[in-house]
């Protein structure tokens, strides 16, 4: 994450915060009423010990009561308002967020990443009690010192707690961060565990994977129950030891305020009175450390997602570009694995013209499927550049380049929706014309119209009963859609019969006929046929191309009996 991506990600979030700032203020204008009105309880107090009993009118008692009463439908009122407009302030935050949010999702499958759970962190946190306290906070001072006007040794004694309970919170804060940064860790893992089971389905209990990933997971869930255990247990203990504190600072004020009246320097009305503002100017602090987990997770998301729109910043497109030709150059490019330092290419340079199809071959593992995934931008390069005529692939922008360079994966995606809109690539109101155009020229035509309920027929992320040859032509007419100038192709015979091979060839042969190139990875020598060159990946690196009668002679095997042929010719 570089300096002006995280200063940009910064500008973005605070925009979002800009735009609940009159809220914000209202919040802020309402704590100062609703701690104003706090005072109503004291102050009845003192009336009641130092007026009423002292007169014993009761003319003045039900004044005193009636005009208390409404107060406190008043009070209550406005706690409820700013409750509401709390819980409101954070779902528009999450409104103003989530297209930020939604455009970096699954663009770095890192599993401890997860934004959308750093905006909900954030949300549910100003649905908590303790948003309403931190907006308290600032007004704590004011009880302070309006006990101090009751007498200076009252005000000494509350800013003596206050400044305990300040240390508290500042103590419990030291001594849990570090074990919710372990209990967050170990939370991701244990979803991690279940989410690839979940995923598995069936095929985990087939290939005899469910009992040692039980054993994993179990011992996950086991070593996030003992954090949760321990982090609660240092929460509750804080959080009981600033309760305790604040009971025994409100005695110990009835104590000190019980001797000043013997001594002639207080009233007993001020001595309660003083006892109960203490209690209001202490409750915030309680609150905060009691909930300061939430506190604590919504911090963590804020910087969660100051790294996600900096991400975002990094991957924006500039001025919109036109359409593009089919001449793309690959330079020396130099990529890293997302988990570990391990190389996926290196320096791999490649040239594609338009009206040429080139094929990419290698062992398994050699850096193919890599190469199609940074010519699709979703792998960022280390060092060294990718062009799409002329332009650097982020000057595109990742929607923009998707609709350019039409990709069909090894393992192809299915979205829950209709056959129609996986091919439109999830379009809320696809064109019927060019998806059914899509689909002819993936071959995948007539296999739709013989779906229960053709191009509308609902899939889900499981495939809904499809064969794996079914989803690769569906995922073909996908690449087809829009019309791309490139497609890139990562194994598409994977999982096809005969039929469906020549569709992918009828494919590749219309495409670069039109204008358009395509790149092929695949093992097979039939598909390969219809490449113009070739180019061999061999541990992330990448030989020069050359025509595909020059690598397959090089790749075909030498005959056993080739020095006895050998011999023979020489006599």
């Amino acid at each position: 994450m570089s300096k002006a991506s995280e200063i940009k990600a910064r500008e973005t979030l605070w925009a979002a915060f800009e735009q609940q700032r009159g809220l914000i203020r209202f919040v802020f204008g309402l704590s100062l009423f609703v701690n104003l009105l706090g005072l109503t309880g004291p102050l009845f107090m003192l009336q009641i010990y130092d007026r009423v009993l002292a007169s014993r009118s009761e003319e003045t008692l039900l004044a005193l009561t009636v005009l208390v009463t409404f107060l406190f439908i008043c009070l209550g009122g406005l706690e409820y308002a700013r409750t509401l407009i709390l819980a409101r302030k954070g779902a528009n935050l999450q409104t103003a967020l989530q297209p930020h949010v939604f455009s970096q999702l699954g663009s770095k499958p890192d599993t401890k990443s997860d934004p959308v759970g750093a905006m909900d962190k954030i949300a549910r946190f100003s649905a908590s009690s303790a948003a309403p306290a931190v907006f308290d906070l600032p007004w704590s001072p004011l009880f302070f010192v309006l006990i101090a006007l009751f007498h200076p040794a009252l005000g000494i004694l509350a800013c003596v707690g206050g400044l305990a309970l300040v240390l508290v919170a500042a103590i419990a804060h030291l001594s849990t961060s570090g074990i919710t940064a372990d209990l967050q860790t170990s939370e991701t893992t244990t979803r991690h565990l279940s989410e690839q089971v979940e995923k598995g389905g069936s095929f985990v209990s087939a290939l005899g994977l469910k009992e040692n990933l039980s054993d994993q997971w179990l011992g996950a869930r086991a070593l996030e129950t003992k954090l949760r255990l321990g982090h609660g247990d240092r929460v509750a203990g804080f959080a009981v030891l600033s309760r305790t504190m604040r009971l025994y600072l409100q005695s110990a004020m009835l104590a000190l305020g019980a001797y000043l009246v013997l001594q002639g320097s207080l009233t007993a009305g001020a001595m309660i009175a003083a006892s109960i503002l203490l209690g209001r100017a202490m409750a915030p602090i309680e609150t905060v450390i009691s909930q300061w987990p939430s506190i604590q997770l919504a911090w963590a998301g804020r910087r969660e997602l100051i790294k996600t729109l900096a991400d975002q910043a990094e991957t924006a497109g500039t001025l919109p570009l036109p359409r593009p030709t089919a001449n793309l150059v690959v330079n020396a490019a130099t990529a890293m694995a997302e988990i570990g330092n391990t190389p996926v290419l290196r320096r791999v340079s490649l040239e594609l013209s338009p009206g040429k199809c080139l094929g990419v071959v290698g062992p398994s593992g050699s850096g193919k499927s890599s190469l199609a995934r940074a010519i699709t931008g979703t792998l960022p390069l280390m060092s060294g550049e990718i062009r799409l005529d002329a332009a650097a692939l982020q000057q595109y922008g990742p929607h923009v380049l998707a609709g350019h360079i039409g990709y069909l994966p090894q393992r192809v995606p299915v979205f829950d929706g209709t056959v129609a809109e996986n091919i439109a690539r999830m379009s809320r109101s696809p064109n019927g014309d060019e998806v059914v155009r899509a689909a002819r020229r993936a071959g995948a035509h007539k296999m739709i119209l013989g779906l229960p309920e053709g191009y509308q027929t609902r899939l889900s992320n499981t495939g809904a009963g499809l064969s794996g040859g079914q989803i690769q032509l569906i995922g073909l007419a996908r690449a087809l859609y829009s019309d791309p100038v490139i497609l890139l192709l990562d194994e598409p015979d994977a999982n096809l019969d005969a039929e469906g091979i020549q569709s992918v060839l009828t494919a590749i042969r219309d495409h670069t006929s039109s204008g358009g190139g395509v790149i092929l990875i695949s093992h097979r020598a039939g598909t390969l046929n219809a490449c113009d060159e070739l180019l061999r990946m061999d541990g992330g690196s990448s030989l020069p191309q050359c025509t595909k009668e020059e690598l397959l002679g090089a790749l075909r095997p030498v005959p056993s009996n080739a020095g006895e042929q050998a011999k023979k010719g020489r006599a």
